[in-house]
C-alpha cells in the first residue's frame, strides 16, 4: 500500500500499486550486465559481501559514469525484486540473496568499514540522485529498499537519497513510512514498538528532503503526529539505528525530527510545532556523544523562520513555581529565547549564519519601532512598550544564555572566549554598528549614545580570558541599556506625553524589567 503522488502542501490518498522497474531506454548493455550477474552471483552463491563488488565496479575506470549509474540502478532492480525474473547460472535470486543486496546498499550508506568507505557512499549518493531524479528507479523500488521489516533502521539508504530532489516522490515515501509507523504502534513495550519508532524516525527525516523541495505535506504530518507523541522524543536517538554503528551525520532521530519541523508550513497547528521545538531545544540541552549538528542547523532555521512569534512571551521568568518537581512553564514560550540561545545557537557544532542574521534582524525590527518618530502613522506606546520588551527579551536572552554558558560549559578557555565573543560581535557588528539599520532609532542618538558608554575599542583581555570576554558582552549589555533608557527619556520626556501619546519612562521600566529578568534568571 502506498500513497498516490501529490502536490507539496497536500495529504495522502492510498492505492494499490504494482510494482515493476522502470524501462530501461536503451538496450541491455552488455559490460553493465557482466557486473550485475557477478554482483548477484556474490549474494546468490559466494556469500559474501555484495558492497565489495559494487565498490569494485564504481571504480572501474573502463565504465563510463553513465554505466555507473545503470549499474547501480540495475542492482536496485534486484534488490527491491522488481526484476523477478532475473537469473544467474546458479537460478533465480531468493529472499536471501535480494536482503543481501539491500543490506549491501544499507552499508554503503553508512559507510560503517571494509569497502563501504565515505569515499563510496558519496559516489553511490550522487549517482542514486541522477537514477531517481531521471525516473530510472522508482519510488516503488525506494520504498522496498526502506521497508522497515527489510531494512529496519534504513538510515544508510536515506543517507544516499539526500540529493535527490524529486520532492513528491520523497514526500510520498515519508508518508508511506508514517503510515507504517502508526499502523505498528511506537510503544516500545509492545511487539512492534521499535520498529514503529525507526519508521518514524525514517519518515521524519525523508519529510524534512522532501520539504527542502517545496513539499511540505509530509513534514506538516509527521511533525504534528510527533507533537501529538512527545514520548518518542525520550528513545528517538538510544534505538539502534544500524548493526554497523551511529548513524551518518544528520540521519539520526534528532536530526530527522528537526529536519521535518523546520520544513513545516501550517499555521493551523502552528502552536503544536512551536511546543515540539521547544522540546527539541531543551533535548539540545542534553549532554551526548551524538553528532547533532544537522539537527541544531534545522532548529535555527525554525527560530530564523518565526523569531517574530517565537520571542514573545506573555510570562516572564519568576512569575511562576518552578519549586515543584511537575512544575511546568505557563506558555510554551517561557524563556525560550533564552533556552534556544544557550542550547543550541551557543553549541559548539551550530553553525547557521542564517540564525544570527534573523536575530540582528528581529532587534533592528524592534529598535526602530520603540525609536520611530513621532507623527501620523506612528506606533502607539502600547506598541513601542511590546516592541521594547521583545527587544529586552533577546538582549537580556542573550546576555543570560552567554553566562549560563560560560559557568556550564566544559569547554576549553579558548572556546569559550570565542563563543561569548560571536554575541559581542552579533550586537556590535550586525545591529549596532554606527553605519548599521538601527543608526536610524530616535534619530540617531541611540547608536551616538551607545558608542560613547560602549568605545570601539572596548574589547579587552587574551584569547583565554573568559572573564574578560565575558566582562565585555555585560559592558556592552549595560550601555545598551543606558542608551535605550536615556534616549527613551529623552525623547519622549513625560511632559510632552500629552502630545505624543508616548511616556519614555513608562516604557524604560517595562524594558528594564525584561531585561534583567533574562539575564539574571536563564531558567
Amino acid at each position: 500500500m502506498v500513497h498516490q503522488i501529490d502536490g507539496g502542501g497536500g495529504g495522502s490518498s492510498v492505492s494499490q500499486v504494482q510494482q515493476t522497474a522502470p524501462a530501461q531506454t536503451s538496450a541491455p548493455d552488455p559490460a553493465v550486465e557482466a557486473k550485475v550477474e557477478e554482483t548477484a552471483l556474490f549474494a546468490q552463491h559466494y556469500h559474501g559481501d555484495p558492497a565489495y563488488v559494487i565498490e569494485q565496479t564504481m571504480a572501474d575506470p573502463g565504465l563510463t559514469q553513465a554505466q555507473k549509474d545503470e549499474y547501480l540502478a540495475r542492482v536496485i532492480d534486484l534488490a527491491s525484486g522488481s526484476d523477478g525474473g532475473y537469473r544467474t547460472d546458479m537460478g533465480t535470486l531468493d529472499d536471501r540473496a535480494r536482503q543481501e543486496l539491500i543490506d549491501a546498499v544499507e552499508q554503503i550508506g553508512v559507510a560503517y568499514t571494509g569497502p563501504a568507505t565515505p569515499q563510496l557512499r558519496d559516489q553511490v549518493t550522487a549517482s542514486m540522485g541522477r537514477i531517481v531524479d531521471s525516473g530510472r528507479v522508482s519510488r516503488d523500488q525506494l520504498g522496498e529498499l526502506l521497508d522497515p521489516a527489510q531494512n529496519p533502521a534504513s538510515d544508510g539508504v536515506r543517507q544516499l537519497l539526500s540529493t535527490v530532489t524529486d520532492g513528491a516522490l520523497l514526500q510520498n515515501l515519508a508518508y508511506d513510512l508514517h503510515d507504517e509507523a502508526v499502523r505498528a504502534g511506537i510503544d516500545l513495550d509492545s511487539s512492534n514498538g521499535a520498529q514503529g519508532q525507526l519508521s518514524l524516525i525514517a519518515a521524519a527525516d525523508l519529510a524534512g528532503m522532501a520539504a527542502k523541495q517545496g513539499f511540505v505535506g509530509a513534514a506538516n504530518e509527521v511533525s504534528s503526529y510527533i507533537a501529538a507523541h512527545p514520548e518518542v522524543l525520550e528513545t528517538i536517538d538510544s534505538l539502534p539505528q544500524n548493526a554497523y554503528g551511529v548513524a551518518p551525520p544528520g540521519r539520526g532521530g534528532f536530526d530527522a525530527v528537526a529536519s521535518a519541523l523546520a520544513g513545516t508550513s501550517n499555521s493551523a497547528n502552528q502552536a503544536e510545532y512551536d511546543q515540539l521545538f521547544g522540546k527539541l531545544v531543551d533535548m539540545a540541552g542534553e549532554s551526548t556523544a551524538l553528532d547533532r549538528s544537522a539537527g541544531l542547523n534545522s532548529l535555527g532555521d525554525y527560530y530564523a523562520d518565526h523569531i517574530e512569534r517565537l520571542n514573545q512571551e506573555t510570562t516572564y521568568a519568576g512569575g511562576w513555581d518552578n519549586s515543584r518537581e511537575d512544575a511546568q512553564p505557563p506558555t510554551v514560550y517561557h524563556s525560550l529565547t533564552e533556552r534556544f540561545v544557550r542550547n543550541v545557537m551557543l553549541n559548539e557544532d551550530f553553525d547557521n549564519p542564517a540564525t544570527r542574521t534573523a536575530i540582528a534582524d528581529e532587534l533592528t525590527r524592534l529598535g526602530t519601532i520603540v525609536g520611530a518618530p513621532d507623527g501620523a502613522g506612528a506606533p502607539n506606546e502600547a506598541q513601542r512598550t511590546e516592541a521594547a520588551m521583545q527587544f529586552g527579551t533577546l538582549i537580556g536572552s542573550l546576555q543570560g544564555a552567554a553566562a549560563d554558558y560560560e559557568k556550564s560549559s566544559h569547554a576549553s578557555a579558548e572556546e569559550k572566549v570565542e563563543t561569548i565573543r560571536t554575541v559581542t560581535d552579533l550586537l556590535t557588528d550586525q545591529v549596532l554598528s554606527k553605519t548599521g539599520p538601527l543608526g536610524e532609532a530616535f534619530g540617531g542618538t541611540l547608536v551616538d549614545t551607545l558608542w560613547e558608554l560602549y568605545p570601539e575599542n572596548a574589547r579587552a583581555g587574551a584569547e583565554d580570558d573568559v572573564d574578560a570576554a565575558l566582562g565585555d558582552l555585560n559592558r556592552l549589555g549595560e550601555a545598551i541599556d543606558q542608551a535605550m533608557t536615556q534616549a527613551l527619556r529623552d525623547t519622549y520626556p513625560p511632559a510632552t506625553a500629552d502630545d505624543t501619546g508616548v511616556n519614555g519612562p513608562g516604557i524604560v521600566a517595562d524594558y528594564e524589567t525584561t531585561v534583567t529578568t533574562h539575564r539574571i534568571n536563564p531558567d
